[in-house]
């Protein structure tokens, strides 16, 4: 203002003068001469003067006009409010051609802009005073953006941390019935595994690897703020994997989904270091009451068949495996003449069938999903309220699926300065299924590879014809797998239920006070049976049938407390904090029944047993948490962001003197696209560089780790009471301290975005379990050891190709990559190999069938046994190796080559020496691929998700291929060695395996690099202008897991043990995922 007077004043005008001091200097000059005996004076004033006009300068207001269009047909929008953010009360509106005109402050600053129906968009403007600005077309809040934090709100555009946000468009319309399938493929970093094929077990979930040898590796899952608790163990009584977390949430009623990848999940204290998931369901946007009515329906097709031998092939192997015991024709005659074809009667009709034994397993499931709601109110309250059915059919027969699920959301404005949430989500889940562990006895996909086509699932008579009785085992040992399913049972309830109240009182127009309360509660009941009939012997044989019942009750409650503080200083300050108390208690029971031999396959109900082989196996507890926890955010100039959090719990799972942690994290961000010096940089929208550093926990000790307790185990035909194991008063938790930079990047009106982070984190104490000597009564104590580093990167890349009123074209690309190392292992660890002063330099974990090995130095959780080189073709190339086994037996013709790692001082024996690392379970690099097309009102995607450079553990096929049993075996043994110069990569067939050619070795380890193309999406929205009661219809037609290239040989490579780290990459048989077709409509009201 200043400025402006004395400009006037001298006769300029004020465009000679904006921002530019010269032009009034250079007028001054001019006319001393006219006051020679007064310029120094003067001169010193005016001077004095003009710098504090500078000052002010920029303070002055300046106009920044610009122009609005839809980004799709480049329209202009009219009506459109244009505020600056983060500055109350400056506001304008576009007329009818999308014009504003708006006062700034501070040019460095951004406008926000808002309009129905269209995406809210924030426009840095780096100096301009003139821009264009294009609006996305998305029926969708602004709000969706918002995560979840325990912390002050960040706006998306401001957030310093790691932290991918999925919207409501991203998940829908893909047929997905579970959310835990549906965020495949969507969040850089984020490794997701099937845990089952069979559908409501969900996916295991990895983000930025595993950052854990022996805990828990999955991320903590938040709903609607509600914290659920999903480290229940990997298990169920049938053999499965155990609840999904995710489930109770319908795909269709979420509204955003936030996944916290780095530091910020300091905030969630001992429980934060494998990343945190938050979701937020629907909730009301407008008064205006809307009904949205869906329906889905469709197929789940068998997974292809594995290529086994049929009758002949098997009969062909037998005789093989036979005369190589001994048996020659006249035994065979005698005892087993169906092998010779000399059997007559009976005999003859049960072992003469040819049989396909998966055909009769698998049937063509059928899935159907309805769901209702309904969101309202008024100006006091706004409310949303779903309801649906699920139902599946599964492709295993007898197997389903079914669950009911409600859900509500409220926001009521009790008082001028109160405001309530209160939520409720509610889900009853029944399935029967079958089980998936590794028992060929009791897994009917098992037995159905393994059962001989010999025989039939039903007895045959004399005269050949059916029975309607099952067959049994017979001479193969092998479980009838139509018996399984159609007598055996599965059957399993889940209830779930989340309700809270949350809200927020006004103290101060920049103060307030937040609170929450609420519940978690969790209640599962399976009982499962295996019969006699048809079924392999099990427990040792002891055993002809056996009943098992699982009871499992978690309730957890939670009340948080706090203050919240808001304020712009000016208008180039904002900051935000906030502080509170959170305290949360556990209550986790779990009893666990076995029985067997009840009177028989009718009384299928634990306690119809006998008793003499009932044991319980109860776990559970109680548990509790308290949290002090501090965060704020502070903005200067909207281009220098600071953030940090301070959370300090206290944990009952821990001995006195670990019981207390802290937990920080610090981030920062500048927005190097809001400098000045980037105005003349054109096409750029925003640049952001990012920086966080945090430390958080894992906390998965169980309730019994550091303290005693003690557990029944059977004892004859009674039940004793035994110390439960070996308390360590030392455990805490493990802790994870990581870094992560990252830049975004928008072009081209936001036509293209990319975003890069680079992480590195470092877990120490690894919780681990430590070998003990048998004086202790118990094989190995649960402590801490070791230290484990994970580095890696991910990059995600969105173009909009094109993008006109009728036509569009897009492209999102994800690629992450991390490496694991291990730094160091626990200082004792039993026999464990030792480095330097005697500390262990690996680690060596069995798995079923094979082992891990931890190295320092090296990646975690290497498979580690034997090399091969082929199969030695005849006698003379087996006796110039002369390598013996390790009772001194020399490797012959048809025998495995196995490589001689130790061969000093001539030794020529194959043992535990010569094993190696063999394979790596953990990718080079995973990602995926979406490309979307719109043509009027016609939308498609295909989604491409891949995996690069991982190997997995096919234990299936090394059962189909080992040829040491009766079993059937798969096709790929009809190249076996048969005689002497046989040249062949498959050893010769030797019941019992004396050689051990099947061991652990690189024969089971496969490339599990796949490219999958993940889903292929149709969507078509019904023009309805003469519709007065109908507000929209769309139809839509999805397939998922539509075709899969890869060098795997298992049913899927999308496979998983487990959620452990030692689950990854190890393929025991159970239920694979595959191929489904969807189609549906979604109607609003």
């Amino acid at each position: 203002m200043a400025l402006y007077f004395l400009t006037r004043a001298l006769g300029l005008s004020v465009s000679e003068t904006a921002g530019n001091r010269r032009p009034v200097l250079n007028k001054i000059d001019m006319d001393f001469k006219k006051y020679k005996h007064k310029a120094f004076g003067l001169r010193l004033c005016l001077s004095m003067l003009l710098v504090f006009a500078g000052t002010f300068s920029a303070w002055a207001q300046v106009a920044v006009t610009g122009r609005v269009l839809a980004t799709q047909g480049r329209e202009p929008i009219g009506g459109v409010q244009v505020s600056v953010y983060g500055v109350a009360g400056k506001s304008a509106q576009t007329d009818s051609l999308g014009v504003f005109s708006i006062d700034m402050d501070n040019m460095a600053g951004a406008l926000e802009f808002k309009y129905a129906g269209f995406k809210t968009r924030l426009v840095y403007l780096s100096g301009r005073t003139d821009v264009t600005v294009l609006l996305d077309d998305e029926l969708m809040d602004s709000d969706a953006d918002q995560a979840v934090w325990k912390g002050p709100f960040f706006a998306p555009e401001d957030n310093p941390y790691g932290v991918t946000v999925l919207r409501s468009s991203d998940l829908a319309g893909k047929g997905h019935l579970f959310l835990s399938d549906a965020l495949n493929g969507l969040v850089p970093g984020l490794y997701s595994s099937t845990r089952s094929g069979f559908l409501g077990f969900g996916s295991t979930m990895n983000i930025r690897g595993t950052g854990s040898m022996s805990a828990s590796t999955r991320p903590v899952v938040v709903i609607d703020g509600v914290i659920v608790e999903n480290r229940f163990g990997d298990y169920s009584a049938s053999g499965g994997p155990d609840f999904d977390p995710l489930s109770i949430v319908k795909v269709g009623n979420v509204e955003s989904v936030t996944v916290i990848k780095d530091g910020a999940t300091s905030l969630y204290g001992a429980m934060g270091a494998n990343g945190v998931i938050l979701v937020r369901t629907t909730r009301a946007k407008a008064s205006e009451t809307m009904v949205d009515i869906e329906s889905n329906f469709g197929v789940l097709f068998a997974p292809k068949e594995m290529p086994v031998l049929d009758a002949n092939g098997h009969k062909n192997l037998l005789l093989e495996q036979m005369q190589g015991r001994g048996f020659d024709y006249e035994y065979l005659k005698e005892y087993h003449p169906f092998m010779v074809g000399e059997a007559e009667g009976e005999e003859h009709y049960r072992y003469s069938s040819d049989t396909d034994w998966q055909d009769w397993l698998y049937q063509r499931g059928f899935a159907q999903n309805y769901s209702a709601s309904v969101r309202g109110g008024d100006e006091l309250t706004n409310y949303a309220a779903t309801a649906g059915y699920t139902s599946v059919d599964g492709f295993i027969k007898n197997t389903n699926y079914d669950r009911f699920d409600f859900g509500l959301n409220s926001e009521m404005s009790l008082l001028r300065r109160l405001t309530v949430r209160p939520k409720v989500m509610f889900s009853r889940t029944t399935s029967d299924m079958r089980d998936q562990s590794g028992s060929e006895a009791s897994n009917p996909l098992l037995a159905s590879l393994y059962k001989s086509p010999m025989m039939y699932p039903y007895e045959i008579s004399e005269d050949g014809y059916p029975l309607p009785r099952f067959e049994d085992v017979g001479l193969f040992g092998v479980s009838n797998p139509k018996a399984l399913v159609e007598v055996g049972t599965g059957s399993s309830e889940t209830f779930r239920t989340l309700a809270g109240v949350d809200g927020n009182l006004e103290i101060l127009s920049n103060l307030g006070m937040y609170f929450n309360v609420g519940i978690d509660l969790l209640k599962f009941s399976e009982d499962a049976f295996v019969p006699d009939v048809g079924v392999a012997p099990q427990l040792g044989g002891s055993v002809n049938n056996v009943l098992k019942h699982m009871e499992r009750t978690y309730y957890s409650s939670y009340a948080g407390l706090g203050f919240d503080f808001a304020q712009n200083f000016g208008t180039k300050h904002r900051l935000a904090a906030r502080a509170g108390i959170c305290v949360k208690q556990n209550d986790f029971s779990e009893s666990y029944v076995v029985d067997g031999n009840s009177a028989s396959d009718v009384f299928t109900k634990v306690g119809t047993g006998s008793g003499l082989h009932r044991y319980l196996t109860p776990t559970g507890g109680l548990w509790n948490a308290m949290t002090l926890e501090a965060s704020a955010n502070y903005s200067y100039l909207n281009k220098y962001i600071l953030a940090g959090n301070v959370a300090m719990e206290g944990n009952s799972r821990f001995d006195k003197d670990y019981r207390y942690g802290f937990f920080y994290s610090v981030g920062g961000a500048w927005r190097v696209s809001a400098e000045p010096f980037m105005a003349t940089v054109r096409g750029l929208d925003e640049l952001k560089l990012r920086a966080s550093y945090g430390v958080s926990g894992n906390d998965d000790i169980g309730n019994t780790g550091a303290l005693y307790f003690y557990e029944s185990v059977p004892y004859h035909n009674v039940t004793a009471v035994v110390r439960g194991g070996v308390p360590n008063p030392n455990l805490r938790w493990e802790e994870t301290s990581q870094y992560n930079v990252g830049v975004d990047m928008a072009f081209a009106h936001n036509f293209v975005n990319l975003s890069v982070d680079y992480y590195d984190a470092e877990i120490t104490d690894l919780l681990g379990y430590r070998l003990l000597p048998t004086y202790y009564g118990d094989q190995a104590l649960l402590s801490n050891g070791g230290s484990l580093k994970t580095t890696g990167f991910d990059v995600s890349v969105n173009v909009r190709a094109i993008e006109t009123k009728r036509f569009g074209l897009g492209f999102t690309a994800i690629l992450s990559k991390y490496k694991t190392e291990m730094l160091s292992l626990p200082s004792t660890l039993g026999d464990m190999p030792s480095g330097e002063n005697g500390v262990a330099d690996e680690m060596l974990i069995p798995i079923e069938g094979g082992e891990r090995i931890a190295r320092v130095s090296s990646p975690a959780n290497l498979f580690y046994g034997y090399k091969t080189a082929g199969v030695y073709s005849t006698s003379e190339a087996a006796g110039a190796d002369g390598y013996v086994n390790e009772a001194g037996i020399p490797f012959g013709a048809g025998d495995v080559r196995f490589v001689n790692l130790d061969n000093t001082d001539g030794n020529k024996v194959i043992d535990e020496n010569d094993k190696t690392v063999i394979g790596d379970p953990n990718p080079d690099f995973m990602g995926s691929f979406t490309t979307r097309l719109r043509y009027g009102r016609l939308n498609a995607s295909v989604m491409l998700d891949f995996s690069y450079g991982n190997d997995i553990y096919n234990h299936l096929r090394r059962n189909l291929e080992s040829m040491d049993t009766y079993r059937n075996q798969s096709t790929a043994v009809e190249s076996r060695w048969r005689r002497e110069g046989n040249v062949t990569d498959m050893p010769k067939a030797v019941y019992g395996d004396s050689m051990q050619n099947n061991r652990f070795s690189d024969r089971w380890i496969e490339d599990g690099s796949f490219l999958r193309v993940r889903n292929v999406s149709l969507n078509y929205s019904v023009p309805l202008k003469n519709l007065k009661f109908v507000r929209s219809l769309d139809i839509h037609v999805t397939g998922n897991n539509l075709l899969t290239f890869t060098k795997y040989l298992g049913f899927s490579p999308d496979v998983s043990a487990g959620d452990g780290a030692v689950g990854i990459g190890a393929d025991y048989g159970r239920f694979p995922v595959t191929r489904s077709f969807m189609a549906g409509f979604k109607l609003g009201i």
